[in-house]
């Protein structure tokens, strides 16, 4: 029983769909601190940044990510760094736009989660593609990305691209 106690205590740990009481990243001001990319401050309202990353979208014909995470998850800055590297910068530039959206300590922008269609259970990053009129591709995968930084970059890559062909 001890053996299945470590298991799931590891796990627990290990993803972000528990977090932990003290956020060492939450409200942090700048983008690269120690080296760490943390893209999810929040600068202005949330709801505004969707609304204008739809426009873009619509007007260059391409699609969107709307990406909810959060500094003090690592899988989320996982994904986000793997999202800035040279391998995805030609994928991502040639055919989406993105944005991250801070949820806090999953006390923030909940209600837009909801509003893309996210009943139960969500982890962070919840990662929702969406198409030039606003509908999400994803929704049976959105809340798959709890567990981003185990997931094999060759995976997202594929995953990302299969959007646009």
């Amino acid at each position: 029983m001890y053996k299945y106690f470590l298991l799931s205590s590891s796990f627990l740990l290990n993803s972000c769909t528990i977090y932990p009481n003290h956020n060492q990243y939450f409200n942090t001001k700048a983008n690269i601190s120690n080296n760490i990319y943390m893209p999810y401050n929040e600068l202005g309202k949330a709801e505004s940044k969707i609304n204008s990353l739809i426009e873009i979208i619509k007007a260059q014909q391409k699609y969107g990510l709307i990406v909810f995470g959060a500094n003090w998850c690592h899988d989320s800055r996982s994904f986000a760094t793997t999202l800035n590297s040279s391998r995805f910068k030609k994928l991502l530039k040639n055919n989406y736009e993105i944005v991250y959206i801070d949820v806090g300590d999953k006390d923030k922008n909940i209600n837009l989660i909801r509003n893309y269609g996210v009943k139960g259970e969500f982890g962070t990053p919840t990662v929702f593609v969406i198409d030039s009129n606003g509908n999400v591709l994803n929704l049976d995968t959105a809340v798959y990305w709890r567990n981003a930084h185990s997931i094999d970059d060759d995976y997202k890559y594929d995953y990302l691209k299969s959007f646009i062909e």
